[in-house]
């Protein structure tokens, strides 16, 4: 099932990240009183009465600039408009309606997506009676709120759920068919790797960065199980701002990891791994997706003996606590190894369900050994309660005097010894 995105838009500092951290009850979103502080896509996966959905914080919208750095956070609020399945407007009761509200209002009735009117900064009750005047913006209702009290955040987040496109669900009453995300950078190659394991143009291929123009599943059958490749399209219309390609297929890569089981990160070799590619690899983790890495354009690098071993170390080198991720050197555009990527997605898919019987899995634990550094601990017995991604209870003498590195010390056991390659692992220590 995809996860509904709901963009909070609005012109420079009318609340937007204050109101997203209330919100989400973290300080993720920079608050500032400069406007335009955000800059960075903030997304947050989010549930409300029984719906999750992903909030997306945006920076200041500001029409008609000619200032570069305004106009790419305003070209990026477009964008987030473009992905949204539902946009929160917010407007500051202390400032009226002002001739850049007006400018919003507009882009939000041409784009025909549904629209909750929030106005912010109503922190005392005799605020409320200046919230009127935004009917005049023709957007409904307004629903007062104080991203600094939290007042008013509950009707607010009702009033968004109400609005949400139908749940569906992904077809599948077996459960056999496996899922897996192409993602990855505008023009890494992940629409040439969709085209090359299904053997024909399915999606639209452009050396111009973000000119796929839908989201587009791809079905295919591999050693007679059935796959469907969930390729993260790029821009429905190219933009010149490299800043704004990234933010809009970072969102729509949130999108595919909230369907997908395995994620293909797919980066190009001929700019080594960037800091991008690495949050990316990030965020599939977090989201409890397999994890390959593509290293695609395989077949543009001058190569000897060595060339494979010393490229997968840096890669390796780059990603210190991913050690278990496989990483597959590819070519889209000759078909190198493109089948591999099916069987590792397969065998991971395979290591995502794998359920440890408890009384083995206390056995093993019986035999770890306790790591130097790891101070008094010990462990008491542990179970495996959830799989996708495989999830583990390990009960301890003292779960405050848990380390880091026995944590990963214990991950990276339980990996080699019962085959967790290529998932990520999730412990809670208990007393």
């Amino acid at each position: 099932m995809s996860i509904p995105i709901v963009a909070i838009i609005g012109r420079p500092n009318v609340g937007k990240s204050t109101l997203f951290n209330r919100l989400i009850r973290r300080p993720v979103a920079i608050t500032n009183d400069q406007p335009g502080v955000t800059r960075d896509r903030n997304a947050y996966e989010f549930e409300w009465n029984g719906r999750a959905f992903m909030l997306v914080d945006t920076g200041g919208y500001v029409a008609y600039s000619k200032d570069e750095m305004e106009k790419a956070v305003t070209e990026q609020s477009l964008l987030a408009i473009e992905e949204a399945d539902v946009v929160l407007f917010l407007v500051d009761v202390k400032s009226g309606i002002t001739d850049l509200e007006e400018a919003i209002r507009d882009v939000l009735v041409r784009n025909g997506k549904p629209v909750v009117l929030g106005v912010t900064k109503v922190d005392r009750n005799p605020d409320e009676a200046d919230i009127y005047g935004f009917y005049n913006l023709g957007l409904g209702d307004p629903h007062p709120v104080s991203g600094t009290t939290a007042r008013g955040t509950g009707d607010l987040l009702d009033a968004i759920v109400n609005i949400l496109p139908p749940e569906t669900e992904d077809t599948d009453e077996t459960g056999e068919t496996l899922k897996i995300a192409v993602i990855g950078r505008p023009n890494v190659g992940k629409s040439s790797l969709v085209n090359a394991l299904v053997g024909k143009k399915a999606v639209v291929v452009s050396p111009i960065p973000g000119t796929t123009r839908d989201s587009t599943d791809s079905h295919i059958t591999f050693n007679g199980r059935k796959i469907i490749l969930v390729d993260t399209a790029g821009l429905k219309k190219v933009t010149r701002l490299k800043e704004s390609l990234e933010y809009y297929s970072s969102l729509r890569t949130l999108r595919s990891l909230s369907r997908c089981d395995i994620a293909v990160v797919v980066v190009d070799i001929n700019e080594g791994l960037t800091s991008y590619d690495k949050s990316l690899v990030d965020d599939a983790e977090k989201a409890g997706k397999g994890v390959i890495i593509a290293a695609n354009k395989w077949d543009l690098i001058v190569k000897d003996t060595m060339t494979l071993k010393h490229t997968e170390q840096e890669i390796r080198d780059a990603l210190p606590d991913k050690e278990d991720y496989a990483v597959i050197f590819i070519s889209a555009k000759t078909g190198q190894r493109v089948r591999k990527v099916l069987e590792l997605a397969d065998s991971i898919d395979k290591a995502r369900k794998l359920r440890i019987p408890t009384a083995e899995l206390n056995r093993f634990f019986e035999t770890m050994p306790i790591p130097p550094g790891a101070g008094e601990i010990s462990i008491k017995y542990g179970t495996q309660h959830s799989i996708e991604p495989p999830s583990f209870v390990i009960f301890v003498s003292d779960p405050l005097k848990v380390k880091d590195n026995f944590a990963k010390f214990t991950e990276r056991s339980l990996r080699r010894a019962f085959g967790f390659e290529g998932t990520p692992i999730k412990l809670t220590f208990k007393r």
